[in-house]
């Protein structure tokens, strides 16, 4: 096991301005809980999460709103991979609903697919 991500804070954009802005993991949830998504800082966690209030973020709609927690973690890789595989066995290795359906499938980089574009 690992650390705790700490108490469950609401996703609010005064609550991202107090999250550190380095590297590390978070969850969100519904109003009761339930974790929605899994997300790494990919170095800047304000930046990540704040990136969540803006049109196609990957959170399945939630009546009552969002809560965050983090673990701010230089190994953000390890700490994710973690944090996916617990929730996995607890939940039939499903990953969260945020998980699922923002899943990068492009099999040729951007530059490469745009050339077939008309």
């Amino acid at each position: 096991m690992h650390s705790d991500l700490g108490r469950w804070l609401p996703l609010t954009p005064d609550s991202v301005a107090g999250v550190p802005d380095g590297p590390g993991v978070f969850e969100v949830a519904n109003l009761v809980r339930n974790v929605l998504y899994i997300g790494r800082a990919e170095g800047n966690m304000r930046t990540r999460l704040a990136g969540l209030f803006q049109p196609g973020n990957p959170l399945p709609p939630a009546p009552g709103g969002y809560y965050m927690r983090y673990e701010a973690t230089p190994d953000e890789a390890s700490v994710y991979a973690d944090r996916m595989s617990d929730y996995r066995q607890g939940h039939g290795g499903l990953l969260p609903p945020g998980n699922r359906e923002h899943r990068d499938h492009r099999l040729a980089p951007i530059r490469v697919a745009s050339c077939y574009a008309a």
